[in-house]
């Protein structure tokens, strides 16, 4: 099963912008990798733990999503639940996590996580598909998730 992640950063966009960029990652997920289902963290920091996302209020944006199935606590809730093997993919390596230890305590956390796809489209048109136990035994692949050291302006 491939589950989506779509993480946006806390800004001050406004509400009609946010949703409609957060919405428009949605549906390049569910578009160019075929998820079965997305869950989406409407304002957090790519460098927060994922156990601590979503704990604010989202003033009514994930109401307003289309196609999406929960945010990061209802993921973390399906992955503890389930006993197939998944698939998490997300846009950028930042879509995830910008601290590769973040990525490793939810790999760990969650071995149900057996491949992590990641989508490169904006910067080299591909999508990476990285084999979750090579994450956690080779430290090299998995500081690609150390990758921001500051903001990348993608678009306005």
């Amino acid at each position: 099963m491939i589950i989506g992640y779509v993480r946006k950063s806390p800004s001050d966009v406004n509400f009609e912008t946010r949703l409609k960029l957060v919405q428009q990652m949605v549906d390049n997920l569910r578009d160019r990798s075929l998820v079965d289902k997305v869950y989406v963290s409407v304002s957090s920091h790519a460098s927060s733990p994922f156990n601590e996302r979503d704990l604010n209020k989202n003033d009514g944006i994930m109401e307003k999503l289309n196609h999406v199935t929960g945010n990061t606590s209802d993921m973390l809730e399906y992955l503890q639940s389930i006993d197939h093997d998944i698939c998490l993919t997300s846009i950028d390596f930042a879509g995830i996590a910008s601290r590769a230890y973040l990525v490793k305590d939810l790999l760990e956390e969650y071995p149900i996580i057996k491949k992590v796809a990641i989508e490169t489209f904006i910067s080299n048109n591909e999508i990476l598909l990285l084999d979750s136990q090579l994450l956690l035994s080779d430290n090299q692949v998995l500081e690609r998730f150390d990758c921001r050291k500051k903001l990348i302006q993608r678009s306005k």
